[in-house]
């Protein structure tokens, strides 16, 4: 898919959340989010798919973060939840 204007706010919105969820309003969490800002403008530049700027700054953030897996927490409680109804 093709970057979009509208796609620029929404990436950095998803991986804002990314932060906040590990890192709050800490000056880190500033640094991060300038960083990917950069990242993604240089996408806009390149001129890369809306997918493979998503997936960079996604990848970036995990490095930079540590972990492994931004969503273990969301994911074990969605299967606790389904394993209720079963």
């Amino acid at each position: 898919m093709k970057l979009h204007a509208e796609c620029i706010p929404c990436i950095l919105t998803v991986r804002y959340r990314e932060v906040a969820k590990f890192k709050g309003d800490s000056p880190e969490a500033v640094k991060l989010m300038a960083e990917m800002a950069r990242m993604l403008a240089d996408s806009v530049n390149k001129g890369e798919l809306a997918t493979v700027a998503a997936t960079r700054l996604f990848r970036f953030l995990k490095r930079q973060l540590g972990v492994e897996d931004l969503y273990a927490e969301e994911k074990k409680v969605a299967d606790e939840k389904a394993l209720k109804v079963v």
